[in-house]
């Protein structure tokens, strides 16, 4: 699960202008779309006395959410059947959510129910009437949408001060109050009572002081009281369900006693018992106490486990949900109809909870689910034998259907788990079963053949670069098949939580402990069974192949200490690895010129994608970034200035030339903010801002930059050009490295030692005609790099490097013999076969590689021993030359789609495993007679 300083802001903003209008009496609170709870805890923390209730849709929020609050709801709101009372609350909030609703006008009438009357309504809302808009809808017909602010591209309502008071009255709520937010720094612009506003060719007559604030609010505030026409109006909300409840036994009758209780709160729902191999005396009350109370038994002679016996019940019950209990729960008050409502037509249950894999689930002892649900997935696995992680599988399953586990958050007023009754008694080893689960688990939806274990030790060590490369690639991985192949080694939980990651947490790097690291390491993968290892830098197991991963070869080309450790690992991990990825054609091209073993066959190049958060800023943003940092002129960019490599100097020295430098400001953000005192005497005279940024404000620094000045002597990829290109800002920088690979025709190129040139382009890149060109042709530029192509290579890599042990060599063929035929015919085949290569005199080139998937390994061994027995002994054929011959019968279907490119051709035999060259799509291969196998293979030779 992501921690909580890395959600996005969006989730984890305190709205303080919210906590300032929240009526000191309001002690029963809702909160709609509550993100991560930090509105209610701060209202908590306030009065001690307040419960709070959160809904938002987003699970990774709600996580955090209902350790902030008092209980928080994870559902599509406009699909949720709230178990709220009439009158219940005291004060609700929707703080920017309405304009995400397809019905806002029904919700809020529809909430406003659950306020006591006089109770407060308090939302806020984009302000749909803001004049920068206009004028730019106005003049230039733009309607951009953004991935934030007033045009979010996943707003579908948008309102006026004047239609959302209608809004409110709708729903009975009076406006009492209007705030408006964003925008005072144009306040000081209206002078007397009423005037004209004039925006660009944009007139508006006669404006108020109170028309102009809501003119250049970003967003607007409003304070409501509930007045209700009729307080007693029924909650629309309530109706009746049809639920059953499902309850296996083993032993422990003498929780019937409880149940007598348990009974009066299950009233109108059908209640089913499962004797799951019981002893003779429970076995007898059990039957004894279902007659008593009409309760449907149902009796196994041993116990089936869990998951079967809940299968069982639900195979008989006739309730639309199933509430599965587990015996040794308490059950307070009535609660099925509360239980059923939250699950809608998913499954509720007591949770969140969280398991190692990072994935989130309700738990199966009070757990309710729609039958239909249950039924369409398959009902409980009973792939887990007497119990644990069968309700993570069944969440997991329902949640790949597309439907919301949610969490009850105050499960324990209604039901109480116990004490884990049966797991306690004795009878069942809880660690290993846990443990066997687990791998069950594990196997079935997060491991395939091949493994590759990839080392995130660079989280543990920097929050650089590097760090968001690895990051967008394993979120691009989740989200795809290639998730089921990676184990990540987590150095002491500093990697990023990624749904769907599996992750193995180890001990923190040290590079005074690195032999012990390696070996720990190689551990890690003989104990996953690992193919293939990948670290985030610079680590290495000691046997399982590894690949190099290069984002550049600075310390080689400036000529570094390589005695230092961290270089003196890197030449190890390089000569330890045999096969290499570079983030750029450039780090290729050095990789190859300093380790001159290493041929550029090896090297696959993946350029670095660009985040979806860098895209072209509005000019409201701007302003606001440039009013809260003080910046009043135009200003350059300059992005890493720190570290010599980066050249900063050639940018001073030639601002300092510019006879217009009073009328610019300079921005530094990223390492090396600090200047040297050097840089500021060629600034002298004008502002220099030293900035820390997050990339939501970078983005806008970028597109509101004259310029990005990036005179850098030597790049990995060039990140921050390929950022400034996605959001509009225009770049000068020097064709060094693999900078033209980032910025393409994009760029106004200078020489890292041209100081005049770097002026000129300075007052060049001003020139309206070159900025629009260059803003134009780096939107397109930008358009090359993605991480999902990124992922898609650096997967398709990792694929074929798990290939090695093949040993491919310049001629690659393969067979696909029937192995169903008779052993003598199969054996002639691949005899005539293996004598044609054999006399080849290229077969020190080839390798032929044998498919055995419908043959054990063993034996395909054995008639592969026998046919090349006989060549020997009949032909009197040398075979110590080659070729290679290579079982190829445990491939994974990803490792075909690797493998296949490489292949020269497919020999064709009389006899053919016709499924499996179904599978593969084998048509994509050349296909080879016997006959003109010679011929084909001068032609293959002739081409390379």
């Amino acid at each position: 699960m992501t921690p909580f300083n890395e959600l996005p802001q969006y989730y984890r903003h305190l709205r303080q202008e919210i906590v300032s209008v929240v009526p000191s009496d309001a002690l029963k609170i809702l909160d709609v779309g509550c993100g991560a709870g930090v509105l209610g805890q701060a209202l908590k923390q306030q009065d001690k006395r307040r419960f709070v209730v959160g809904i938002e849709l987003n699970e990774e929020a709600v996580y955090h959410a209902q350790y902030n609050l008092d209980a928080a709801y994870q559902t599509d709101i406009e699909k949720f059947d709230p178990p709220f009372e009439n009158g219940e609350f005291d004060c609700i909030i929707f703080a920017d959510i309405l304009e995400h609703l397809i019905d806002p006008w029904k919700l809020m009438s529809e909430y406003c129910e659950f306020l006591k009357p006089q109770g407060k309504v308090i939302a806020s809302i984009p302000n749909i009437r803001n004049l920068p808009l206009i004028k730019n809808l106005a003049e230039e017909g733009s309607w951009t949408y953004q991935t934030e602010g007033i045009l979010d591209q996943t707003h579908l309502r948008f309102f006026t001060k004047k239609e959302f008071i209608s809004l409110l009255k709708q729903a009975q709520v009076l406006c009492e109050s209007v705030t408006y937010l964003g925008g005072q720094q144009f306040y000081q612009l209206h002078q007397g009572q009423t005037q004209d506003i004039r925006l660009g060719n944009l007139i508006i007559k006669e404006v108020s002081y109170e028309t102009f604030r809501e003119l250049f609010a970003n967003q607007i505030l409003f304070v409501g009281t509930y007045r209700p026409e009729d307080s007693n109006k029924a909650n629309k909300f309530n109706k009746k369900y049809n639920a059953s409840v499902v309850v296996p036994w083993w032993d422990h009758g003498e929780l019937l006693e409880l149940w007598e209780s348990n009974i009066r709160n299950l009233q109108e729902s059908e209640i089913i018992f499962i004797d799951n191999g019981s002893g003779l005396k429970t076995k007898q009350a059990l039957k004894e106490f279902c007659q008593k109370y009409d309760i449907k038994l149902i009796q196994n002679e041993k116990n089936l486990g869990f998951a079967a016996a809940n299968n069982q019940g639900i195979e008989i019950a006739t309730g639309d949900y199933i509430l599965h209990l587990n015996n040794d729960v308490e059950i307070f008050k009535p609660s099925v109809e509360y239980l059923c409502k939250l699950a809608g037509e998913g499954l509720a249950g007591p949770g969140y909870a969280e398991n190692e894999l990072g994935e989130l689930y309700v738990e199966g002892w009070a757990l309710c689910i729609k039958k239909s649900l249950l039924q369409g997935i398959g009902g409980w696995s009973e792939d887990y034998g007497l119990g644990y992680w069968d309700d993570v599988d069944l969440c997991h399953r329902a949640k790949l259907a597309g439907y919301l586990a949610t969490p009850v958050p105050d499960i324990k007023n209604y039901i109480l788990h116990l004490t884990n009754t049966t797991g306690r008694d004795g009878r069942i080893d809880q660690l290993a079963l846990h443990a066997r689960n687990r791998q069950i688990f594990i196997q079935k939806y997060y491991s395939l053949s091949p493994k590759i274990i990839i080392d995130g030790v660079f989280f543990q060590l920097y929050s650089t670069g590097i760090a968001r490369v690895w990051k967008s690639l394993i979120e691009e991985w989740a989200t795809s098949g290639f998730a089921k192949h990676i184990v990540v080694v987590n150095r002491v939980n500093t990697t990023p939580k990624i749904p769907g990651i599996r992750y193995r947490t180890v001990p923190a790097y040290s590079y005074n402990n690195t032999d012990a690291d390696k070996q720990m390491l190689q551990q890690v993968c003989d104990e996953e069974g690992a193919d293939l290892f990948i670290s985030t830098y610079y680590t290495t197991p000691i046997s399982t192949p590894s690949v190099f991963m290069a984002y550049d070869m600075i310390p080689e080309v400036l000529g570094a200490n390589f005695n230092e450790p961290m270089w003196r690992e890197k030449h190890h991990a390089i000569s330890h690895a045999s096969s290499y990825i570079s983030i750029s054609e450039s780090t290729a091209h050095d990789l190859v010129k300093f380790f001159p073993d290493i041929t550029p066959d090896e090297v696959t190049v993946a350029h670095c994608g660009v985040a979806s958060t860098f895209t072209p800023a509005t000019t409201i943003e701007i302003s606001a970034f440039k009013h809260k940092y003080g910046i009043s002129r135009p200003y350059f960019l300059l992005v890493g200035a720190g570290g010599n490599y980066k050249n900063a100097i050639l940018f001073f020295r030639a601002f300092a030339q510019l006879h217009s430098k009073q009328g610019f400001e300079i921005v530094c953000t990223g390492s090396g903010v600090t200047l040297a005192n050097e840089y500021r005497e060629y600034a002298a005279g004008s502002i220099v801002h030293s900035l820390i940024l997050s990339d939501e404000e970078l983005k806008v620094a970028y597109s509101g930059a004259v310029a990005l000045v990036y005179p850098s002597l030597y790049e990995g990829f060039g990140m921050p050009v390929a950022e400034a290109l996605a959001c509009g800002c225009p770049v000068i920088t020097c064709a060094n490295a693999s900078i033209p690979e980032a910025a393409g025709e994009a760029a106004i190129y200078v020489d890292a030692k041209d100081v005049d040139g770097l002026t000129d382009a300075l007052c060049e890149v001003q020139k309206p005609k070159v900025r629009n060109s260059l803003i134009a042709a780096g939107l397109e530029q930008v358009k090359k790099f993605s991480w999902d192509k990124m992922a898609d290579i650096m997967s398709a890599a990792l694929m074929k490097a798990t290939l090695q042990c093949l040993n491919l060599k310049e001629i690659n063929l393969i067979i696909f013999p029937d192995w169903s035929q008779p052993e003598e015919t199969v054996g002639l085949e691949l005899q005539e076969v293996i004598k044609s290569l054999v006399t080849h005199p290229e077969r020190s080139k080839m390798t032929l590689l044998v498919d055995n998937s419908n043959i054990t390994a063993e034996d395909a061994d054995l008639i592969l021993s026998s046919v090349a027995m006989n060549l020997l002994m009949e032909e009197e054929l040398e075979v110590d030359e080659g070729p290679e011959i290579i079982l190829v019968g445990e491939l994974s279907q990803i490792q075909w789609s690797a493998l296949i490119p490489q292949l020269q051709g497919w020999i064709k035999l009389e006899h053919e495993n016709e499924e499996v060259k179904a599978q593969l799509k084998a048509e994509n291969i050349s296909v080879i007679e016997l006959d003109s196998l010679t011929e084909k293979i001068h032609g293959f030779q002739t081409k390379e």
